[in-house]
């Protein structure tokens, strides 16, 4: 069967790879345009698609040369779990580009191989919205994370994102407006900026002062009514609750078989909030 994909002839990391994907939406990248990724800026991602050197970065070097070491290991053991031929594919489908790190087609098994330095307890969510995006554009059978960190290989089963592909349009429609632009972010309205600005510190200011006054009369309606009480649309109530444990005095003492002894007095405290009959 002839795949619907357009397979795309690049060996992953070259230049000609990396140039090609400056026109698609990548996998990879489609975490940073939804603002979720935690290592790449939506300011970096612009740069890179609009071709602009960045400064060398030793950190994402030595993470690139462990990703390479310990995707070798992972293609290994695929292939001996899997019965499979773990090559890797650069495919696109209209606008979003996949390169997957292991897809055999015969029995559309996909592994996207991931290296950590660390022990991996789950799946992030960048790395499944990276996955889901692969799985648009190959369609496979059975997909999972091939992962590397301490404890070795494990594989770990598909599991979806919180995201869907409406999403991922939806995001990459706004990133591409900024792409049109020949610099980063349009120059701020100097005026616009300044009238926000003032109405800004205006609220701030009317909040702190609301926030004082309505101290005052919480304190001045528990002098009323120390039990508490309603009325007028308002309720206030009296809370009481133990006091802390001073831990650090009781654990000087061996086998102790209570540690009520070390509680400190009782905290009372008053809530004010509105009448639960009266709210709208």
């Amino acid at each position: 069967m002839v795949p619907d994909y357009e397979v795309l002839d690049l060996i992953q990391g070259s230049d000609e790879w990396l140039k090609v994907r400056r026109n698609y939406r990548c996998a990879s990248e489609t975490a940073v345009v939804l603002g979720i990724h935690p290592y790449v800026s939506k300011k970096q991602l612009w740069h890179e698609k609009k071709g602009i050197q960045q400064p060398t970065n030793d950190y994402k070097e030595f993470l690139l040369f462990l990703g390479i070491e310990g995707e070798a290991e992972i293609r290994k053991k695929a292939e001996e779990e899997f019965y499979i031929k773990a090559n890797p594919i650069t495919a696109a489908r209209g606008r979003y580009l996949a390169s997957v790190d292991i897809f055999d087609s015969p029995s559309g098994t996909m592994i996207e191989a991931k290296t950590s330095t660390h022990k991996v307890m789950n799946i992030p969510e960048f790395w499944k919205i990276q996955v889901a995006v692969q799985m648009h554009v190959l369609k496979p059978h059975r997909v999972f994370f091939g992962v590397k960190d301490t404890d070795g290989v494990e594989f770990w089963p598909y599991t979806p994102t919180i995201y869907s592909l409406e999403d991922f349009d939806k995001a990459w429609e706004k990133f591409e407006v900024l792409l049109e632009r020949d610099e980063w972010l349009p120059s701020v309205d100097t005026n616009e900026w300044n009238t926000l600005a003032d109405e800004y510190l205006f609220l701030l200011d009317s909040k702190n002062e609301a926030e004082t006054r309505m101290g005052h009369i919480k304190e001045r309606l528990a002098e009323i009514s120390p039990d508490g009480g309603v009325g007028g649309g308002v309720e206030l109530k009296k809370i009481v609750r133990k006091g802390n444990i001073d831990y650090a005095q009781a654990q000087k003492i061996f086998n102790i078989p209570s540690f009520e002894p070390f509680r400190g007095k009782e905290i009372e405290y008053y809530s004010l909030s509105r009448e639960k009959t009266a709210r709208a």
